[in-house]
């Protein structure tokens, strides 16, 4: 192919594939919209989605981004919010999230690239010997909480129906299946109290600082 050629074909191509995410993204007032249970002015739902299983039961806030690689799985009756995104959410690239029981999402939360959220596992204990384990039925109990701007980082695995306090971090890579203070920070596989707020404002460090990640540590910072 000659080079002016493919260069007139690369732009081309390039602007119908971003005219064509343009359309597919999900906005408030459009008709993939109306399928969600709500779905708040400013809110946007980037494509590709991998998959948007029974929006029905997903309600969306105000001014929430969830960006493209999403898949939210909401496994609940029709007509039953199960999954609840507050105002001014963040949702990064490629995120999971699996809604047996339900997961709430408050406002100003922020959920890094990569993160999988489950609000049960499956119950793989009381399977005899001769079971197979990934075959085993979901446990039903409560539902998974992500109070008020806790930062939740890339990668993070958190299952159960646990819930994480406000203005918690998360540091990346972290495996959660229990809760997490409110101004705290947690850590590891799995994850463990790095930092704590406390009442004057004051941080207090549990382990050796330099033990985090530098992401972590510039959250940290962040926060006071």
């Amino acid at each position: 192919m000659r080079p002016e050629l493919r260069a007139r074909l690369q732009r081309l191509l390039y602007r119908a594939e971003e005219v064509a995410r343009d359309a597919r993204t999900i906005r408030s007032g459009d008709p993939m919209a109306a399928r969600f249970a709500e779905f708040g002015a400013g809110a946007m739902v980037d494509w590709p989605q991998v998959a948007l299983i029974n929006p029905g039961s997903i309600a969306v806030g105000r001014n929430v981004h969830i960006r493209s690689g999403v898949c939210l799985e909401a496994l609940a009756p029709a007509g039953t919010v199960i999954i609840r995104f507050g105002d001014d959410v963040q949702v990064g690239y490629g995120v999971r999230m699996v809604a047996v029981n339900g997961i709430e999402v408050a406002p100003e939360v922020a959920i890094g690239h990569g993160a999988t959220l489950a609000d049960t596992i499956h119950d793989w204990k009381n399977v005899g010997e001769e079971g197979i384990r990934w075959q085993a039925p979901l446990k039903t109990g409560r539902p998974m909480r992500i109070e008020r701007g806790a930062w939740i980082g890339n990668n993070t695995v958190a299952t159960g129906g646990i819930t994480i306090g406000a203005h918690a971090i998360v540091a990346p890579n972290s495996v959660l299946s229990r809760s997490v203070p409110a101004d705290s920070i947690v850590a590891g596989n799995p994850a463990q109290l790095q930092r704590v707020r406390l009442p004057d404002g004051t941080w207090k460090w549990l382990v050796d600082p330099d033990s985090l990640d530098l992401e972590a540590q510039a959250a940290a910072e962040r926060q006071g």
